[in-house]
């Protein structure tokens, strides 16, 4: 599903709401390499969602707030329920992994961030866990649905989270899913400018949606540069 891209008003944000850093323990992007990856392709905001790990997205977001970025920073997680995975947006603190679904959204709102539910249907293992029956009952707690990701080679499964968003009358995201700095960028959402959680939400809804999916040719060379490529270890955080 693609909603035509625009050129940017004055004011409006480009925001890739899934992006991972080498915070995570897959994660091959540094934070000078994501802070030069969003300035070349534009990208103003981006979510730092790292897998049951906040720590980088915090020095992101230090960094931003001194001026030594030049993204603006939404600090994330991606986080790892007994059903499934969801990412938190706007959080404040580290949300503990492998509780129920239910206890997760709560750790979530209860700080004031916002819940946003990553490739529904689809990718890999992890998130194989998670069917729609475990989400039944919850879905007043839920606030965005990932209509695309951009590291799902299954583009029915994307057309498949577009619907369900519009059944819920849920506003779609749309992130990289980046692990390396190239990703960085490709797909993202326009969206009038915003301060917050909740002004966020609003946003979304009258947002652009800009999608590519990460190459089948360029995944496969990087699994195998992975190979031979050691992990750039994350820095240790300034004071």
């Amino acid at each position: 599903m693609r909603r035509p891209s625009k050129q940017p008003s004055e004011g409006s944000q480009m925001v890739d709401m899934q992006v991972h850093t080498n915070y995570s323990y897959d994660g091959y992007v540094t934070l000078e390499g994501l802070d030069r990856g969003c300035s070349r392709r534009g990208i103003t905001t981006v979510a730092i969602t790292d897998h049951n790990e906040i720590a980088g997205a915090f020095e992101a977001a230090k960094r931003y707030r001194d001026g030594r970025m030049s993204t603006r920073v939404i600090v994330g997680e991606e986080i790892n329920t007994c059903q499934g995975e969801v990412i938190g947006l706007f959080l404040r603190a580290h949300v503990p992994r492998d509780m129920s679904m239910p206890e997760t959204l709560a750790a979530i709102h209860d700080q004031g961030g916002l819940v946003y539910l990553n490739h529904p249907f689809g990718y890999g293992q992890r998130s194989s866990r998670l069917r729609m029956e475990d989400l039944e009952g919850l879905w007043d707690r839920i606030d965005i649905v990932e209509v695309f990701n951009g590291r799902n080679m299954d583009q029915q499964a994307n057309r498949r989270a577009a619907e369900l968003a519009k059944a819920h009358g849920k506003p779609g995201g749309v992130g990289t899913d980046a692990h390396s700095a190239w990703e960085v960028g490709r797909s993202f959402v326009r969206m009038p400018s915003f301060n917050g959680p909740e002004e966020f939400l609003h946003a979304l809804h009258r947002a652009c949606y800009t999608c590519r999916p990460c190459p089948l040719a360029y995944r496969v060379l990087f699994k195998l540069r992975k190979l031979t490529w050691a992990r750039p270890l994350p820095k240790v955080p300034s004071a």
